[in-house]
């Protein structure tokens, strides 16, 4: 028998054309080079904001750079030039998805906005991200992910309490609302194939920002009650929070139910704290919040993790230390679930990225090509348009494009 021909990642055979810079935009768009589309990613001249950032320089190319935009062609245009406009819009005409993320207005002032898309490519899915959305107070505001953070709420309830406000480590202002933004982007592919349509998806940080606040906003709505800063708490659950060791070390413990509840109790010998009414379910535990966590902090501390982690995984308790990129990276689980890859450029040598969490059984999914230099396939991609190397050398002359690449 011959074997069922197999496609590299569901989006195998669809052209992403992606103007987008920084953080937001790139990871969408690498969502989609992972899953197989083809992304030509359109930079100025001088580059993504993002290329020189981290001091890991190679070939010009900075890890936070490698990190977001594998997968990907490198084609430099200067879009204020108008023979670089017209290999835009050659771009746009033959792309399944646009992807765009500059500020309200500025596609429209450069000429490569929805309509002018549209006009080129009915079917076209135009993705733009902005900050804040499309129009109103805040639409021309810069918004960068600590920002966004901060005025989306997540800031206002991350650290502890009494403490100033701090972010998140990693950019999640940036990085959810790449996700949210692949997300709608198909939806507005599978839209185009059941009803033949294309359309404008538009989503701001914002928005996705503060719809990560759903279950915390959702009693604030109805009850007006502020959310406070807890640390590593939980404003619902008790034990729900880090505890430092004997040996200084973190270990999470999460009580969801009473089940745990119990079997967290034998686990440290306390079955006192079973028919103790100020315990006896979560609704008591969290008004006895201030008399149970030190409690349970005094007698966390008086052992080290690797004695807290045996016992209370013996007894089912969900239990894990909190980990440093040094550990995360030598874990079993996520090495066995593929999350640390190595690609390979000819230039910059071997890059190490983190692997996809995408797993189909009929499309798998292979990570493309290691992120791309400055510029790196402008040529190619030219003469695939139809330039010949006398229009190619005209656009050079026209400062349209680099002057090598």
């Amino acid at each position: 028998m011959t074997a069922e021909p197999q496609p590299a990642g569901p989006l195998a055979g669809m052209t992403v054309a992606d103007f987008s810079q920084a953080a937001a935009g790139p990871f969408c768009t690498q969502i989609l080079a992972d899953l197989g589309a083809r992304v030509v990613k359109i930079e100025p001249l001088e580059g993504d904001m993002i290329r020189g950032w981290n001091d890991a320089l190679v070939a010009g190319v900075g890890t936070y750079f490698m990190g977001l935009n594998r997968g990907k062609e490198s084609v430099c245009l200067d879009l204020k030039k108008p023979p670089a406009l017209k290999v835009a819009k050659a771009l746009m005409q033959r792309a399944d998805i646009v992807v765009q993320n500059y500020r309200p207005g500025v596609v429209e002032r450069l000429g490569i906005d929805y309509e002018v898309a549209r006009g080129l490519n009915p079917r076209v899915v135009y993705l733009s991200i902005s900050g804040y959305g499309p129009s109103g107070p805040r639409a021309q505001d810069a918004a960068m992910d600590i920002v966004i953070q901060a005025v989306g709420g997540i800031m206002g309830i991350t650290g502890e309490e009494g403490r100033p406000p701090v972010k998140v480590g990693a950019p999640v202002a940036d990085l959810v609302t790449g996700w949210a933004a692949s997300t709608a982007v198909l939806g507005g592919v599978v839209a185009r194939e059941r009803f033949g349509m294309g359309q404008h998806v538009q989503i701001s940080m914002l928005d996705v920002v503060v719809t990560l606040l759903s279950n915390h906003a959702t009693g604030f709505l109805m009850t007006g009650k502020p959310v406070i800063r807890m640390g590593s708490g939980h404003p619902q659950l008790v034990p729900y929070q880090a505890f430092e060791t004997r040996d200084g070390e973190y270990i999470i413990i999460g009580v969801l139910n009473e089940r745990f509840w119990r079997k967290f109790c034998e686990a440290i010998e306390r079955a006192d704290w079973l028919t103790d009414a100020r315990f006896r379910d979560n609704t008591a535990r969290v008004a006895n919040r201030a008399t149970l966590v030190p409690q349970i902090v005094e007698l966390i501390r008086s052992c080290p993790a690797a004695h807290w982690m045996a016992r209370l995984k013996e007894y089912d308790v969900p239990v894990t230390q909190v980990a440093s990129f040094e550990t995360l990276f030598s874990d079993e689980q996520v090495k066995r679930n593929g999350m640390i890859q190595e690609l390979v450029h000819d230039r910059i040598g071997v890059v190490k990225v983190l692997g996809t969490p995408f797993h189909f059984d009929r499309t798998p999914v292979a990570l493309g090509s290691a992120p791309p230099l400055l510029g790196e396939h402008t040529e190619a991609v030219l003469r695939e348009l139809g330039y010949a190397s006398t229009d190619i050398e005209a656009l050079r002359v026209a400062e349209a494009i680099p002057l090598a690449t």
